[in-house]
C-alpha cells in the first residue's frame, strides 16, 4: 500500500493514499482527482512586531502600519512512499510570493492580511502510476485577521496578550494543492514579553479546516489542528530570532515539527531586509523538508506619544503697567511713544519720523522714493531720481520724453526711435535718415534712398528689417549658400549706417513638414549662422540674438508648396530702438 512521509522521519507515521493514489494498487488505470486541501502550514506574522513567525500578543502602535513582500521555496512538502520505499514527490519543489499587510485600529485593534501566489511548483511524474499531477502556478488561498490586544505593555501592562481570529477564503486554482475546499477559520492566543536584550513570544492556535481524506479510515491531508509556535528575538536595530512551530491533529492528522531562524535588517529610515529559514521533521501534509524565505517590508515609525504642554504659570502681576513692559507681551503698549501701539508699528522700539510719507506703520523711512538718495540729501524725496541729479530725475530740456543723458538731441525734440531728434535728410534725397540705407548718398526712394546701380535687397521699417529676397540654405542643414551672401551683407551694412537700431532678432522658421523637434533645432541654427556672418561683417554681438521658432509660426499655408517656400524664411526683427 502506498504511504506519503517526511522523508526526514519515516517512523513518525503514515499516510496511506488509498482513493487519491489508487494508481498505485494493482489494476489501476486512470489518474485519480486530487482533493481540495492546502498543503502550506507555515503562517507568517503581517504585522512582525515580535517574530517573523510569532505574534507573542503584541500589536501594532495607533496610527502604524506594515506592509511586506516575500518569497519561499519548500523541497518536499508532500512525498509519496510504499512502505519505506519512495515512490516519488507529489511537490518536490515549491516557490510562492506572499504579500503581507497590517493597520492598527487604535490602541488595542490590529487589521491583518495575506496574499500568498504559487509561482511554480513541481514534482515527480506518476502518471504511470495512476497519479494525477499538480497544477503548477496560481492565487492561494488569501486570509483576512483580526487581534485584539487584552493586555499590552505599551499600555504600562506587564506583559502581552492578545486574542484573534484569521480567515482563509477558498480561493484559487483547486488542482493547486494551495486551498481549502471551503473557508477555514484560526483562533489564537499569544504571549509575549520584552526582557531588554531580548523579546519571548508564545502563540497556540486551534485552527478549523474542512477534512480531507487521502485513505478510507486512515490519517487526512487536512482536517482540525492544534498548532503552537514559540520563539526568541534580539532587540535593536538588527534582529537575529530562533523560533520552532509545532502541529498536532485532532483525531485527523499527525505530529510535525519545523525549527526556523531568522534575521532582520534595516535598510533606511522605513524599510526592513528579512530572512529566515530551517528543516521540518514529522508526518503531516505540508511539513518539508526544509524552507528558505526572504523578502523586504515597509513600516513608518510608530507616532511619538503625545505629552502634554505644561499650563502656563499664572500671572500675579500685570507686566503691562509700565509704558516700556516687553514689547512681546504687551501688545497695546507703545514701547517708542510715536502713538502707535505695539502690535500695529512694524518697529516697535524705533519711533516713526513723521514726514509725510507711510507715516502708520511705525518705521522710520530714510529714502521715501527708494532711489538710493537719503531723504535728507533728495531734493525730491517723494520722486524717484539719480544720484547725479540729487535725487530728482533726470531733466528734459526739450520736453519730447526723452531724457537729456540719453537725448542726442537734447535741445530739439523728437521721437524715441530717433533718440530724440527730429527726423532729418542728410544727403536731400527726400529719404529721411532713419529709413534710408545710404545716409551719405542721394538716391530714389524706391531703392531705399541709395543710387540706382547699388540695387537694394533691403528696407527698414519701424519694427523689422524687411528683406525683398530670401535666405537660402542647404537642403536640411544650416550652411548659408553664397548666393545670400550680398543680401547678408547689405544688413550689416544697413545696422552699421543706423546704430539707432540697438537689437535686431534674428528669427529661422520652418515649414511643417518633418519632425517638430528636428525642424526646432534647424531653425535655431540657421537663425544662429545668419548672426554669426552679420557679426564677422562688423556688427557688434550686442545688438544681436538669435531664435529658432521652427513650424510654430507660419505665414502662409503648409498644404501648398507655395505656401511652404514661404514658411521657410529668415527674418530680422526691431526688438527695441531705446536704451535697455
Amino acid at each position: 500500500m502506498a504511504i506519503m512521509r517526511h522523508k526526514h522521519d519515516k517512523r513518525l507515521g503514515t499516510l496511506a493514499l488509498w482513493c487519491l493514489f489508487a494508481g498505485l494498487m494493482p489494476g489501476a488505470a486512470a489518474a485519480q482527482t486530487l482533493p481540495t486541501f492546502d498543503l502550506e502550514q507555515l503562517v507568517l506574522e503581517p504585522a512582525a512586531s515580535r517574530l517573523l513567525v510569532v505574534g507573542g500578543g503584541k500589536i501594532l502602535a495607533p496610527g502604524a502600519f506594515r506592509l511586506a513582500l516575500a518569497g519561499q521555496y519548500q523541497k518536499d512538502p508532500l512525498v509519496l512512499y510504499r512502505g519505506d520505499d519512495k515512490v516519488g514527490s507529489l511537490v518536490g519543489n515549491r516557490t510562492s510570493a506572499h504579500v503581507l499587510g497590517a493597520v492598527a485600529l487604535g490602541d488595542r485593534l490590529e487589521l491583518g492580511f495575506s496574499l500568498p501566489y504559487i509561482a511554480s511548483q513541481d514534482g515527480d511524474d506518476l502518471a504511470a502510476l495512476g497519479i494525477a499531477k499538480a497544477a503548477q502556478n496560481g492565487l492561494a488561498s488569501p486570509s483576512v485577521a483580526l487581534r485584539l490586544a487584552l493586555m499590552s505593555e505599551r499600555l504600562s501592562d506587564a506583559f502581552d496578550l492578545a486574542v484573534g481570529v484569521a480567515v482563509g477564503l477558498p480561493l484559487g486554482n483547486k488542482r493547486l494543492l494551495a486551498r481549502d475546499d471551503k473557508t477555514n477559520v484560526r483562533a489564537t492566543v499569544g504571549v509575549g514579553k520584552n526582557l531588554g536584550l531580548f523579546e519571548l513570544g508564545v502563540d497556540v492556535s486551534l485552527w478549523l479546516r474542512p477534512s480531507q481524506t487521502f485513505a478510507i479510515g486512515t490519517d487526512a491531508a487536512s482536517g482540525r489542528q492544534l498548532t503552537f509556535a514559540a520563539g526568541v528575538a534580539t532587540t535593536g536595530n538588527v534582529r537575529l530570532e530562533l523560533a520552532g512551530r509545532g502541529l498536532v491533529g485532532l483525531k485527523e492528522q499527525g505530529k510535525s515539527l519545523e525549527l526556523l531562524a531568522g534575521i532582520r535588517v534595516p535598510a533606511g529610515q522605513h524599510v526592513e531586509l528579512f530572512a529566515l529559514g530551517g528543516p521540518g521533521f514529522g508526518q503531516p501534509v505540508g511539513s518539508p523538508a526544509f524552507r528558505v524565505l526572504a523578502g523586504l517590508a515597509f513600516k513608518p515609525a510608530e507616532p511619538a506619544a503625545v505629552v502634554p504642554d505644561e499650563p502656563p504659570p499664572p500671572v500675579l502681576v500685570d507686566p503691562c503697567v509700565s509704558p516700556t513692559a516687553p514689547v512681546d507681551r504687551c501688545p497695546n503698549n507703545d514701547a517708542d511713544g510715536d502713538a502707535i501701539i505695539n502690535r500695529l508699528d512694524k518697529c516697535p522700539l524705533v519711533p516713526e519720523d513723521k514726514d509725510a510719507f507711510e507715516d502708520d506703520d511705525g518705521c522710520v523711512d530714510p529714502d521715501n522714493d527708494k532711489d538710493a538718495v537719503l531723504d535728507g540729501d533728495d531734493k525730491c524725496p517723494l520722486v524717484p531720481g539719480d544720484k547725479a541729479f540729487a535725487g530728482c530725475p533726470p531733466p528734459d530740456e526739450d520736453h519730447d520724453g526723452v531724457l537729456d543723458p540719453d537725448d542726442q538731441c537734447p535741445q530739439e525734440a523728437g521721437p524715441k526711435e530717433r533718440l530724440g531728434c527730429p527726423a532729418k535728410d542728410k544727403d536731400g534725397d527726400t529719404v529721411m535718415d532713419d529709413v534710408d540705407n545710404c545716409i551719405d548718398e542721394p538716391g530714389p526712394a524706391e531703392n531705399q534712398g541709395c543710387p540706382k546701380q547699388n540695387r537694394q535687397l533691403v528696407r527698414i521699417t519701424k519694427d523689422k528689417l524687411v528683406i525683398l529676397d530670401m535666405v537660402y540654405f542647404n537642403t536640411g542643414k544650416a550652411t548659408i549658400k553664397k548666393r545670400s551672401f550680398l543680401l547678408l551683407s547689405q544688413i550689416a551694412s544697413v545696422l552699421l549706417e543706423h546704430p539707432e537700431v540697438r537689437k535686431v532678432r534674428v528669427e529661422g522658421h520652418t515649414d511643417s513638414q518633418g519632425n517638430d523637434e528636428k525642424n526646432m533645432r534647424l531653425s535655431q541654427a540657421r537663425a544662429e549662422s545668419v548672426r554669426a556672418f552679420l557679426v564677422k561683417a562688423g556688427v557688434s554681438e550686442a545688438r544681436l540674438s538669435a531664435q529658432g521658432y521652427g513650424e510654430s509660426r507660419p505665414i502662409e499655408t503648409n498644404a501648398t508648396s507655395k505656401g511652404r517656400a514661404a514658411n521657410r524664411r529668415v527674418e530680422f526683427v526691431i526688438e527695441s530702438n531705446e536704451e535697455p
